[in-house]
């Protein structure tokens, strides 16, 4: 039986072991309520999102960790909800991630491709891609059956994505499916509907989260497929108990040393690592209400970690 760690040992492990990336979970607000949101998002949420300035601060701030991934995450709930009241929300913190170095990757359900909003959204994130040609954005989009229209919603986020020669070859699309079939159909309409296919004998682009993607025929862009690894026993899908993998363990989630994990900031004014604020968390600002340097912040989430660590090991090891 190998012996528990030491507080020390713990710090010193969690610290130089793994690469840490920011994680903005800008807000609550969402247009669906799905039964499988571990955030339980919807529209019935309370429409705060983070303050710009705290977005600022916090990109600034995260530019000197150590062991820093050069990539930050952009969610929700639906980030695009900040169209509703702020244009400029979503454009300012594209810029500012771009301006520090970070790549860009925006979790979305492109429900709004249907909306009033679509060509406002669409115009913005063109105008990004051509302001910063040298930054990598990737966008994160569902397809599964708890999505309203998500079959419809990915073929016109895809048309859009694959017309658009503004676009940055840096730019790229990563999607997430529950069922194999859906896939399937996705591929078989946009042929046939609009004459878009992926060239499955070009080579696989080898560029940062792009490994493994599909080249698009004809076309220097790139998709990158992939099934849900199931559905986590947090927030709405813990509470209509359709949860497919309870949510990892403290020994799981901290295992394999190399990997990235991040450290999430919400619209609560909390952090906590890999948007699993029911496990770890603390405020982000100090009493005085100014924002931590994020090493203060990993040594909080590190302390309440190792508490963590002790009780689950104790218990596997009875």
């Amino acid at each position: 039986m190998s012996r528990l760690l030491t507080a020390q040992e713990f710090y010193y492990y969690m610290d130089n072991n793994f690469t840490w990336a920011p994680f903005f979970k800008i807000t609550n607000l969402c247009n669906y309520r799905c039964a499988h949101c571990c955030e339980r998002s919807g529209p019935d949420a309370t429409p705060t999102f983070i303050p710009l300035a705290d977005v600022y601060t916090i990109i600034e701030k995260f530019k000197t960790v150590k062991n820093t991934m050069p990539v930050a995450f952009i969610s929700g709930g639906e980030p695009m909800m900040a169209y509703n009241t702020m244009s400029y929300y979503i454009p300012q913190i594209m810029k500012s991630l771009a301006r520090a170095g970070f790549a860009v990757e925006i979790k979305t359900n492109a429900g709004w491709v249907l909306g009033d909003k679509a060509e406002t959204i669409f115009k913005d994130l063109t105008y990004m891609s051509f302001k910063f040609p040298k930054t990598f954005v990737s966008y994160h989009l569902s397809l599964d059956k708890f999505h309203p229209q998500s079959h419809k919603t990915a073929m016109e986020f895809l048309r859009w994505y694959y017309n658009n020669d503004v676009l940055s070859e840096r730019a790229n699309i990563h999607l997430f499916f529950d069922l194999p079939e859906t896939v399937t159909k996705l591929f078989v309409d946009l042929d046939q509907q609009y004459n878009i296919h992926l060239d499955l004998q070009a080579p696989q682009s080898q560029e940062c989260a792009m490994v493994g993607a599909n080249m698009f025929a004809g076309k220097n862009k790139y998709i990158k497929i992939e099934p849900y690894h199931g559905i986590t026993n947090r927030g709405r899908a813990s509470d209509n108990k359709i949860a497919t993998r309870d949510a990892p363990s403290v020994v799981q989630n901290f295992g394999t040393p190399g990997e990235t994990h991040a450290i999430a900031f919400d619209n609560n004014g909390m952090a906590y690592f890999d948007c699993a604020g029911d496990v770890v968390k603390t405020p982000y600002k100090n009493e005085r209400g100014k924002i931590k340097q994020i090493e203060q912040i990993k040594k909080e989430l590190f302390k309440m970690l190792y508490d963590k660590y002790i009780s689950e090991n104790t218990k596997y090891t009875k």
